[in-house]
């Protein structure tokens, strides 16, 4: 026995499988620019070796806000790649923080609109560090008197957003004339002497200094004593204050001065109301909806030069007349004023009127006039109702019109004696033509060439309006006519255009017949496969002297179809006078078509053991006319050997037509030749090698009708080598017409010696996943 070993040597080549987590989205952590994110990666290998994966971003760590692509890898110890990547989307949810400084409290001199203001800076913070300021006023920004309000808005990156505000409050001072009567001051009788004698004394200085300080407590600068006499004291001041000042009132004032003095009396005047100035006396008048809106300029302005805007009532008018109107204003510190003037209200619009439109009117027949009647205009006025306008007019609807152009015109007067006006115009028109009246029907006779001179009477006219008009006829009296029939048409026209017309009928009679010609005699062939003939011919024609046509009638008509034989085709023609002629003219349709003979297609018969085959066949023949013919053939039906033939037949009509046909058959062989084949052989292979050369006897064939000529032929060569197997050996024999057979023997070729066995080579395996 003999043997043999192999080494086999194993591959990891298979990579580890890894599994990422899935993508995910979180919100930032507070007041971070990201969120702190935990994940965990599979890796799994067919070694069964722990492998740490490699990830871009660790698990645990800050991922900023967006999306982050994490890319992960694991490699095993024998250098085999996985690799897979998952997204975390890091969204900032948390709004910027922002602080706006306090509210601003500011006060302006009189007359000072505006003032510049300035703040400390608005600071703002967010977790992803960067902002963005949107505002509208800015710090320097001029301000107007009154409360604005001044808000910054913050964005940051991911579009959060937060505001604050604060209000920047302008305050206008305000002036106050003060007069009083006193005769002690702080519970002191008062001396007005010194006073009086010297202003610049103690007893002076005091008065004003007492009277200013107990109405300004902040800057007595801005209070001033401008007359004084003996008990009484005039003094004039701005009053400066904060907001929440309590001596914003003449009131709170009156009661500041009683503080310091005992008074008889005391009057606080308020010296910066607002301003208003209406128009004198002004005046509109109403639209077409008799309504009149109030359109004057109203000046108004408060005490540091804002214009106002007045309030005035009322604002529109439906009268007219005189119209007491009062406007009124209110500053921002709800200090009022008002003015009144009167507006002078009109209506001077006319009333609309809507005449008819112009139109014709024809006269009544046989006169020269017609009552005319027409819808009355209406009238329509902005402020007057239709029951208290005046409608008045030149003529009256119905009034009797003669022929001519008349101009109708209205006139419509509204209750504020306003007049609109309105005209048409009616023509009257003559609508109705001339009436003729022809004579009868002119006869007259033809000469040769059917002309003929005609007179008649001239046609009488008559017309409604009255007036003589002459005839017009399209033919002269006493003109030649050339036409068997001619319409004379007369008329005659109005000075309106109007025109009237009548007819008269001129005929030329005559006795003479038409000229007929009839084509030559036809002589033709019947249709194919027909006994009929469709002939065609061209139109005959008549002429008369008198008449453009002339009816024509026959008893066949070009196109019909004909028998075989003679036929008299003949034409009659009639002429507008009764005058008849005729001709003819003959159709011979001739038999011109050969019988139609049907041979068979080719036929093949097959020959016998003999190499001779019997043959027959059917011809038949068919004629247009005659029916069923007679055929003749140059080939009988027999006994036929091998080979091939042409058939001729014919068939003649009693016409003398003659047709044919031929066919070809033919005798062929289709026995096949009969070969044998000798007997299976065996043999066993030589020494040492897996073949053998084998011998035989040749196969033998006969045939029917090729005799000796046949050709034998094998699919092997007689003494050549063969393998070990069994091996079929065919031969086919073919005879002269091409007919063959086939026979076969089998030649087993036995092999007897023992095999050698040679071992392979060492081999290199791959594990699968199974490790096997």
């Amino acid at each position: 026995m003999e043997s043999c070993c192999v080494v086999v040597t194993i591959y990891d080549m298979e990579s580890p499988d890894i599994t990422c987590p899935s993508s995910d989205t979180v919100t930032t952590d507070d007041g971070l620019p990201g969120a702190e994110y935990n994940y965990t990666v599979l890796v799994e290998d067919n070694s069964n070796e722990v492998i740490p994966p490699v990830c871009s971003l660790l698990s645990g760590s800050l991922f900023p806000i967006g999306e982050n692509l994490v890319m992960c890898n694991a490699t095993d110890s024998s250098n085999n790649n996985a690799y897979c990547n998952f997204t975390i989307t890091v969204e900032d949810e948390e709004d910027p923080l922002i602080t706006c400084p306090s509210d601003i409290y500011l006060l302006s001199d009189v007359g000072v609109k505006t003032l510049n203001v300035t703040w400390d800076p608005v600071n703002a913070t967010d977790n992803s560090g960067m902002v963005t300021f949107t505002n509208e006023y800015n710090s320097g920004d001029a301000f107007p008197v009154g409360t604005t309000e001044v808000i910054f808005y913050v964005d940051d990156p991911s579009g959060n957003t937060n505001n604050c505000s604060f209000d920047v409050l302008i305050r206008a001072k305000k002036t106050y004339s003060i007069t009083m009567t006193f005769y002690e001051i702080n519970g002191n009788n008062y001396t007005f002497t010194d006073a009086l004698n010297n202003q610049t004394s103690d007893t002076y200085m005091n008065l004003e200094n007492s009277v200013c300080e107990s109405v300004s407590h902040l800057n007595p600068d801005m209070c001033t004593v401008t007359d004084f006499t003996s008990g009484s004291v005039v003094a004039d001041f701005t009053l400066d204050f904060e907001p929440d000042n309590s001596l914003d009132s003449v009131e709170a004032i009156e009661n500041a001065v009683e503080t310091n003095f005992t008074l008889v009396d005391i009057n606080v005047e308020y010296l910066n109301e607002p301003s208003i100035t209406c128009p004198q006396t002004s005046s509109t008048s109403m639209g077409e909806d008799c309504v009149a809106d109030l359109n004057v300029t109203v000046i108004s302005t408060d005490h540091i030069g804002n214009v106002l805007e007045a309030d005035c009532s009322p604002t529109d008018f439906n009268t007219p007349g005189n119209h007491s109107v009062m406007c009124n204003v209110t500053d921002m510190e709800n200090n009022f004023a008002s003015c009144t003037f009167f507006y002078y209200i009109t209506d001077e619009l006319e009333p609309n009127v809507t005449c008819p439109d112009n139109f014709e009117i024809c006269a009544d027949p046989g006169i020269d006039s017609v009552n005319a009647t027409w819808y009355s205009a209406n009238a329509t006025d902005n402020c007057c109702d239709s029951s208290s306008i005046n409608i008045t007019a030149n003529y009256t609807s119905g009034d009797l019109f003669s022929l001519g152009v008349y101009t109708v015109g209205y006139a419509a007067t509204d209750c504020n004696d306003n007049t609109g006006y309105c005209q048409f115009t009616v023509e009257i028109i003559d609508c109705e033509p001339p009436e003729l009246e022809c004579p009868p029907t002119v006869s007259v006779q033809g000469d040769e060439d059917c002309n003929a001179n005609a007179t008649w009477e001239a046609p009488s006219v008559t017309d409604n309006s009255g007036g003589m008009f002459e005839p017009v006829c399209n033919y002269a009296n006493g003109s030649t006519f050339i036409e068997y029939s001619t319409i004379v048409t007369c008329s005659a026209t109005d000075d309106y255009g109007n025109t009237g017309n009548c007819s008269l009928n001129v005929t030329i009679y005559d006795d003479t017949p038409p000229v007929m010609s009839c084509p030559s005699d036809i002589e033709t062939c019947a249709d194919t496969n027909s006994i009929m003939a469709s002939v065609y011919w061209e139109p005959v024609n008549a002429t008369d002297n008198c008449c453009e046509y002339v009816n024509i009638t026959s008893n066949y008509t070009s196109g019909d179809s004909f028998e075989i034989g003679e036929n008299v085709v003949t034409y009659y023609g009639t002429d507008c006078s009764e005058n008849n002629a005729s001709c003819y003219f003959n159709i011979n349709v001739l038999d011109c078509q050969a019988p139609n003979l049907t041979c068979p297609d080719d036929i093949t018969f097959y020959a016998d053991e003999t190499c001779y085959a019997y043959a027959n066949w059917s011809v038949t023949a068919e004629d247009n006319y005659d029916g069923d013919v007679d055929v003749f053939c140059d080939h009988i039906h027999d006994d036929y050997v091998f080979g091939n033939y042409t058939v001729v037949c014919n068939a003649t009509d009693m016409a003398g037509n003659t047709g044919n046909c031929s066919f070809e058959f033919f005798v062929i062989d289709d026995m096949a030749p009969v070969v044998t084949c000798p007997d299976n052989i065996t043999v066993g292979t030589e020494m040492g090698i897996n073949s053998a050369i084998v011998t035989w006897d040749s196969a033998v064939a006969t045939d029917n009708c090729c005799g000796d000529d046949i050709d034998i032929s094998s699919n092997v060569t007689n003494g050549t080598s063969f393998n070990i197997g069994v091996t079929v050996v065919e031969y086919t024999a073919v005879d002269c017409n091409g007919n063959e057979d086939q026979c076969i023997f089998y030649i087993e070729v036995e092999d007897n010696e023992a095999p050698v066995l040679i071992c392979p080579e060492n081999q290199n395996l791959t594990f699968d996943w199974d490790c096997l």
